[in-house]
């Protein structure tokens, strides 16, 4: 096993307004900030939105499966931030459940 220490460095907080993409707002924060990578974690609702629940055919070709939501949602998720073609990219994972 192979392992390294790091430390903690800057912290920013963000509420989103209604309407709001995750991606969007994370990715404008860190590119405003000079941020080139992070961890990062989200927890409140969600009012609609578009995401990815898996391939169309886990057995065949990569083709990602989308559901479209509109009736809100509680959200917890986690994702990280590096640089993609030069600027700040979003790789996001979340569970969202109504009920």
């Amino acid at each position: 096993m192979k392992y390294t220490q790091g430390t903690l460095g800057r912290v920013f907080v963000a509420r989103l307004e209604d309407g709001e993409s995750i991606y969007e707002a994370v990715e404008e924060i860190a590119g405003r900030e000079g941020v080139e990578c992070a961890a990062v974690m989200a927890v409140g609702g969600i009012r609609k939105g578009k995401v990815v629940t898996g391939p169309e055919n886990p057995r065949g070709r990569v083709i990602p499966h989308y559901e479209e939501f509109d009736d809100a949602r509680e959200l917890v998720g986690v994702g990280t931030v590096f640089p993609q073609e030069g600027k700040p990219s979003l790789h996001f994972h979340a569970g969202m459940g109504r009920e």
